[in-house]
């Protein structure tokens, strides 16, 4: 349980941090500030890709 917890909370925490920073790359929209980061729909998203991509990777993972 503590390894999917580590997982979902670094896979959270990486997705939260790299998402302003592919737009500022990528798409070219500019950082403000720290009004990107504390967005609320980003960190939903965050967590549900945390989520979604832990789950799917044991899966995967404890089929082989």
């Amino acid at each position: 349980m503590r390894k999917l917890l580590n997982q979902f909370i670094i896979l959270t925490i990486t997705f939260w941090i790299a998402s302003p920073l592919v737009d500022l790359f990528v798409i070219n929209k500019a950082i403000s500030g720290i009004e990107d980061y504390i967005n609320y729909i980003l960190i939903a998203k965050s967590a549900l890709f945390g989520l979604v991509f832990t789950v799917v990777m044991n899966l995967i993972v404890s089929k082989h």
